[in-house]
């Protein structure tokens, strides 16, 4: 730990000046900063773009999963063995979602499905290096319907290595299923910089199955294929070495008016890509069910659209952090690093460089 006898002054005028920001700006919709992750939501599409900032010195950022077109990437739902895919389906609508957190709701005349994003951060980080993703399904029917759940990554980062994933510690170069067996509880697509990678726990709100398989195979299916287990990412001529991942949360009955829930949890893994246990929450270590990750403890600031109190809250909540740090007279680097990085993305976030 190091002394820092300016740290009070600086921060605090810093954190005063952020709080006349919030109460000054013009706000618009879609992007979303906490620590080194930066979430895009495409709201026309009901699509989501996710980043990890590599750079943390010049706030380069780098697409966790393909992102020149977003569409590739989509939840799908099946109500009573009728599939839709929402973003495309005339059946729902989207909009943005008005809680806490950024949303995005799609909705029916019979179902309401929200998709919630979480920041989190692992245990020994700073800052904010993944995203909870709760997806909310309510039944708005006057009858008990049959509703699964969907979701498909067109993953890229390990298209360019031998093993397009790694699940636990082994390889994978083919078409997989797991079903949250031992060893096989995270999955990572990495390239040699940096890495997305996923928790497999199953049970509770988790998934039942998680499939790696080339892109266009599994996009081109209305729900799931008929597995042939080491099949290549191949389906020539169209889509050669594209590989994506799909989570299938299996059909469940929901009575009227009521819900289901289903959980998945991602980060990113910069220095290399290289996974450590201190890089993933217990929870997907342990695979309990219901343990959510922890979240971050700096605030998520939309770097467009949000809520100006919860942002005035989140540096109300920073003062005190750093009072702390004055109080103990000791800041390691990491923790003045995530100090300034946060205030950086808040001033940014209000136009203010």
């Amino acid at each position: 730990m190091r002394r820092f006898p300016r740290l009070g002054r600086e921060f605090k005028r810093a954190a005063a000046l952020a709080v006349f920001f919030c109460l000054a700006a013009f706000l618009h919709a879609g992007e979303f900063a906490n620590g080194r992750v930066k979430l895009v939501l495409h709201e026309r599409t009901g699509r989501f773009s996710l980043y990890y900032m590599t750079d943390t010195a010049n706030r380069r950022y780098e697409p966790l999963f393909t992102d020149q077109d977003p569409r590739t990437s989509f939840l799908t739902v099946m109500v009573n063995d009728r599939t839709y895919k929402l973003g495309e389906s005339s059946s729902f609508r989207v909009s943005p979602g008005s809680g806490p957190n950024p949303a995005l709701v799609f909705e029916s005349a019979f179902l309401t499905l929200t998709e919630e994003f979480i920041f989190t951060r692992s245990e020994n980080s700073e800052l904010a290096d993944g995203i909870d993703i709760v997806i909310r399904a309510e039944n708005k029917s006057n009858r008990a319907s049959h509703i699964g759940i969907r979701f498909f990554l067109d993953t890229n980062l390990g298209e360019g290595e031998r093993a397009h994933f790694e699940a636990g510690s082994r390889p994978v170069s083919g078409e997989t299923l797991f079903t949250g067996e031992p060893g096989a509880r995270w999955w990572c697509s990495r390239n040699g910089n940096y890495g997305l990678f996923g928790g497999f726990p199953s049970g509770g709100n988790f998934a039942d199955e998680l499939l790696v398989g080339n892109w266009k195979r599994l996009n081109d299916a209305a729900w799931k294929i008929s597995v042939n287990e080491g099949r290549n990412f191949n389906l020539l001529p169209y889509s050669v070495n594209d590989s994506a991942v799909a989570y299938y949360f299996e059909p469940v009955n929901v009575d009227a008016g009521a819900s289901r829930e289903a959980r998945l949890w991602f980060s990113a893994a910069g220095d290399g890509g290289e996974i450590t246990a201190a890089r993933i929450p217990a929870q997907i270590l342990a695979a309990q069910p219901g343990v959510q990750a922890e979240a971050a403890q700096s605030p998520a600031f939309a770097e467009s659209g949000g809520d100006i109190q919860a942002d005035l809250a989140s540096v109300r909540s920073l003062i005190d952090r750093i009072d702390s740090y004055i109080a103990s007279g000791n800041i390691s680097e990491e923790e003045l690093n995530a100090l300034e990085l946060t205030l950086r993305q808040l001033r940014a976030r209000y136009g203010r460089q």
